[in-house]
């Protein structure tokens, strides 16, 4: 039963990589959901990739599970998070990007 449920998870996998264009299928990390894919890639790439004087760009329109690993990985690391303010219409305002 155990091989299986192996080979329909890798059979997922497989798929989900063909979908968005993966190298590989090991590229493909399932995780339990948004937050703890955040926190895997802020806590393992961010750790590695983000250092002094960097910058984390994201909204203010972010989920709380969305901000606290970036704000976590900027104190740690000593990178900077900038938050982009919105437009009436919800959308990101391009100015205020810039300006950041």
């Amino acid at each position: 039963l155990g091989h299986l449920a192996t080979e329909a998870f890798e059979g997922a996998r497989s798929t989900v990589a063909h979908f968005v264009n993966a190298a590989d299928p090991s590229e493909i990390i399932f995780t339990s959901g948004a937050t703890a894919g955040l926190n895997l890639i802020a806590h393992t790439w961010g750790a590695v990739h983000v250092g002094p004087g960097d910058e984390i760009v994201a909204t203010v329109a972010e989920h709380h599970s969305n901000l606290l690993p970036w704000q976590l990985l900027a104190a740690a690391n000593g990178a900077s998070l900038l938050l982009a303010q919105l437009k009436e219409d919800e959308g990101v305002d391009l100015d205020h990007l810039e300006a950041l």
